[in-house]
């Protein structure tokens, strides 16, 4: 059995320029501070969207490894792997029934079970034995550095802009005072956790029926001000200009009075 080792995927690449596109039009809402407006964010697709890599150029690549340390017919092959075999053999998984328990409102009730996942028994064919590992030299490929792969290049997925526009939130400052800054102030000073999705199965005392979880306040996509090279060439333009503060488009405002006991 061989394992390919692929290399790490990059990590998402920071956008070194976006555009904003704002309008007139598009405001939303007005603050004690700030207007409020919809807007069109367009960045480079690859801060949004993970590189990706061949499968069947790894399969070719593994084949050309496979020629260059073995031999075209296996003469320059490393004996262990002769004498190193491994077997396929059935085997029957059992997976145990995933539960939790929450402590019930009385004194009767000293605790509540809730079965989140069923037991599971199933039969499969799994290999045992040793493992040759080779370390794949195929890269991930992204659209922006160079042109796809010929297999990559037969898939219509891989027919798009080297940009994508996503909406967001955009907030400028009324007056031009400091109640924005020290927003985006709290924004950068609060803990990751706040923005964190996570929906899943919480019990959350004293209530005892499961409760969606959700982050804390919008994702927040950064605080833009004008550069000080730029405000000195022209002062008396630059004090119309008001700092944007980027968050994410939330929906529409929740009206307490329409919702229903569970909402709340």
């Amino acid at each position: 059995m061989i394992y390919v080792v692929l290399p790490p995927r990059p990590p998402l690449a920071a956008a070194n320029e976006g555009h904003l596109y704002l309008s007139p039009d598009k405001r939303v809402g007005v603050g004690s501070h700030s207007y409020v407006y919809n807007a069109e964010w367009e960045l480079p697709r690859s801060s949004l969207v993970e590189e990706r890599i061949c499968i069947d150029c790894i399969l070719e690549d593994l084949k050309a490894i496979l020629r260059e340390q073995d031999g075209e017919n296996g003469e320059t092959r490393d004996r262990k792997w002769d004498e190193l075999s491994g077997k396929m053999v059935l085997k029957e998984v059992a997976t145990p029934p995933f539960v939790t328990t929450t402590e019930g409102g009385s004194k009767e009730i000293n605790s509540n079970v809730y079965v989140l996942r069923e037991g599971q028994r199933s039969r499969e064919v799994v290999y045992e034995g040793p493992y040759r590992v080779i370390h794949s030299r195929v890269k991930y490929q992204n659209l922006a550095r160079a042109p796809y792969c010929i297999h990559l290049q037969k898939l219509k997925g891989s027919i798009h802009p080297l940009t994508t526009k996503v909406q967001v939130t955009a907030k400028l400052s009324m007056l031009r005072d400091d109640h924005l800054d020290r927003e985006a102030e709290n924004y950068q000073q609060f803990p990751k956790n706040f923005f964190e999705y996570w929906s899943g199965y919480n019990i959350l005392p004293p209530i005892h029926d499961p409760t969606p979880v959700g982050p804390l306040v919008p994702q927040f996509y950064g605080y833009y001000v004008v550069k000080k090279e730029d405000s000195k060439q022209n002062t008396s333009t630059n004090r119309m200009l008001s700092p944007i503060l980027l968050l994410e488009h939330c929906g529409n405002p929740i009206n307490p009075k329409q919702l229903s006991i569970d909402d709340k």
